[in-house]
């Protein structure tokens, strides 16, 4: 409880080796495995939070290694003014961790291999993740460019079961999540989350939301994208206002 690291510098840890290149994509071989905590523990991070309460995470430096900051099992925590750019994985991830405040982070480039005109999907790398229960986080402010997706909520088996590890009631807010491979914001199989005053532009889409429904979407920008702003799949009862598309 109560641990504080300021100010390290911990980049260039472990990272998988890629098996595709620019002049032949391996497709499929180099997918991140968004759902299994298990393969998150063998990939490497700069910073790894288990099972703590009340945590600050503020000045840090994680970046050329494959994930930047995760968080797992923890809640009540401040990730704030961290640098995790320049990832081949995630920048920032929550797995089954609440109430934490994620804020003024850098995480823009957290991408698969590079801009390769056939690695256009980003393999599931992210600047930022959220996923399996993870609830009531406070996500605001966060720089989220120019990766696989910007910002990626999910639960834990990709499945219709919302039941199975959904990640509800987070507040997503005044976050630039653009020029991303896919989408700028991915939110699927998760309700009451609400996303507010976010930048989405020059990515894929703006917003994928499968099977998301009682979300709230006001004042966003998911403008001047390839194909869609927003694509809401089965979804139900959301709330879309004064955004502009």
């Amino acid at each position: 409880e109560d641990l504080v690291l300021e100010n390290c510098d911990v980049s260039r840890t472990r990272q998988q080796h890629l098996v595709s290149r620019p002049e032949k994509e391996a497709i499929g071989k180099d997918f991140l495995e968004l759902r299994d905590v298990k393969t998150w523990e063998t990939y490497g991070s700069g910073i790894w939070l288990e099972g703590c309460k009340g945590a600050k995470v503020t000045g840090c430096t994680a970046q050329e290694g494959q994930n930047g900051i995760i968080l797992r099992d923890t809640e009540a925590s401040r990730i704030l003014n961290n640098d995790c750019r320049y990832n081949s994985g995630w920048g920032i991830g929550l797995w089954r961790s609440v109430d934490n405040v994620v804020m003024w982070n850098l995480a823009d480039f957290c991408l698969r291999g590079s801009w390769w005109p056939n690695y256009h999907a980003g393999s599931d790398s992210a600047a930022l993740v959220v996923v399996n229960a993870s609830h009531r986080n406070f996500i605001v402010a966060n720089s989220l460019t120019h990766s696989g997706d910007g910002f990626f909520l999910s639960n834990r088996q990709d499945i219709r079961k919302p039941q199975d590890g959904a990640c509800n009631d987070n507040v997503v807010a005044f976050n630039d999540g653009s020029v991303a491979a896919t989408n700028a914001f991915e939110s699927t199989f998760s309700e009451r989350n609400v996303f507010v005053g976010n930048l989405g532009t020059r990515s894929n889409y703006a917003f994928w939301g499968g099977f998301s429904h009682h979300n709230l979407f006001v004042g966003n920008d998911f403008s001047r994208n390839r194909q869609i702003g927003f694509a809401i799949e089965q979804g139900r009862n959301n709330v879309i206002e004064s955004n502009r598309i």
